[in-house]
């Protein structure tokens, strides 16, 4: 499995039942990831193989802002310097030939995707649809609210083509028609979200295999109060002090789950309705129990909370986190607000508070995947996987 742009404790942690599911069967997994440090935490050190992905370190000269199409994310990662791609992708092909690899899984990998052309394995990739593009050109405007120059971003995927073609030329394989074109080659896709949430809505027809959230964590313990409850799952930001401060003064029970928060804070904030956690929480016990969530635009976390039929007040740091948050909002089962300005803050999760439309519509959701096994999708998924590597006879090669 390959993982190296973005996430952190949350995307090891969904990657976990995956990986966990493969070794239980029998199967030898190497993990190539960008940040190990807590790896062995998530995963077990004795049971996978670790090694370091190779990845950019520091943005490139020119970040195109806003970011307005899949090309300018790979811009902003190191598709636009010709030499750092082609010396990536070499660093990927030789982690390929050392471990040998009759399958591997993508999960936001373009890099190590690109580098894995004309090499004789198996392959796919799993991830929400923001990691997992549709195959078109021109490239479809991802920033909500914003249409851009379609010369200007026309001219920005013709070059970044250009630059990804010239490593496929270094590595002899044939050129790319589309950026996209690259999810398109691989064996198998598992869209890991639900069609109602793909950050793609336009998307053609697909195989959507939902989504899964590791629940490890402790039983949600509630403070006293009267009234709603509320989860809160969140980073710690600038504003998070002035959330929890204003949920303190709501004087409703609610549970704030930030790992990241200075202990001595979290201290100063903790109060008789305000329970504050810095380890994880049964996501599964929490959507059960709260009336609603507060959350960062974190996809496996709100639809662990969806499935519950509970509402949401997102609360996006990036761009992926902002254009699920919209698709959140635009069914009607949750809200999405600006995370610098704290009034939006109060201002949403007082009308979640107090209009049923918002509840209803989440109820809808998981009224209609309520016949969603977990456990069963993922047996499925391993399944399929499995399948392919069967079919794939010879010794990895390389041309």
């Amino acid at each position: 499995m390959t993982w190296e742009l973005g996430g952190g404790l949350g995307h090891l942690m969904r990657l976990q039942p995956l990986a966990d599911g493969l070794v239980r069967r029998g199967h030898r997994v190497v993990l190539a990831l960008r940040d190990l440090s807590k790896a062995g935490a998530v995963f077990g050190e004795k049971r996978f193989s670790f090694f370091q992905a190779p990845f950019r370190i520091g943005g490139p000269a020119r970040a195109i802002l806003p970011t307005l199409t899949y090309a300018h994310i790979l811009h902003n990662v190191g598709f636009e310097d010709a030499q750092q791609l082609a010396t990536l992708t070499a660093a990927w092909r030789q982690l390929y030939e050392l471990v040998k690899p009759d399958l591997i899984i993508f999960d936001h990998s373009p890099t190590a995707l690109l580098a894995a052309r004309g090499i004789i394995a198996r392959k796919c990739i799993v991830g929400s649809g923001f990691f997992i593009p549709p195959d078109e050109s021109p490239l479809p405007t991802l920033s909500p609210g914003h249409s851009g120059n379609l010369e200007e971003l026309l001219r920005d995927e013709t070059r970044i083509l250009s630059t990804m073609n010239g490593v496929a030329k270094r590595w002899d394989q044939r050129p790319l028609e589309r950026i996209t074109q690259l999810y398109s080659e691989v064996d198998e896709s598992f869209l890991l979200t639900f069609q109602e949430l793909d950050h793609y809505p336009h998307r053609r027809p697909a195989t959507y295999w939902g989504s899964w959230n590791n629940t490890a964590g402790a039983a949600p313990k509630w403070p006293s109060g009267s009234g709603k409850r509320i989860f809160a799952y969140l980073k710690s930001t600038p504003t998070a002090p002035d959330i929890l401060r204003f949920l303190n003064e709501l004087g409703k029970p609610t549970i704030a789950v930030m790992p990241e928060m200075d202990h001595s804070l979290r201290q100063h904030l903790d109060a008789p309705t305000l329970r504050i956690e810095n380890h994880p929480l049964d996501l599964h016990a929490a959507a059960r129990d709260c009336d609603l969530a507060i959350l960062n635009g974190n996809y496996a976390s709100t639809v662990c909370i969806m499935l519950g039929g509970k509402p949401t007040l997102q609360i996006p740091m990036y761009l992926e986190q902002t254009i699920f948050a919209k698709r959140v909002s635009a069914l009607g089962a949750g809200l999405d607000v600006d995370p610098r300005k704290i009034h939006e803050v109060a201002g949403g999760l007082q009308r979640l508070l107090s209009q049923d439309r918002f509840t209803a519509a989440a109820r809808e959701f998981a009224q209609q995947y309520c016949g969603f096994d977990v456990q069963a999708q993922l047996g499925r998924i391993i399944d399929r996987i499995e399948r392919l590597v069967v079919r794939h006879t010879p010794a990895p090669e390389f041309h």
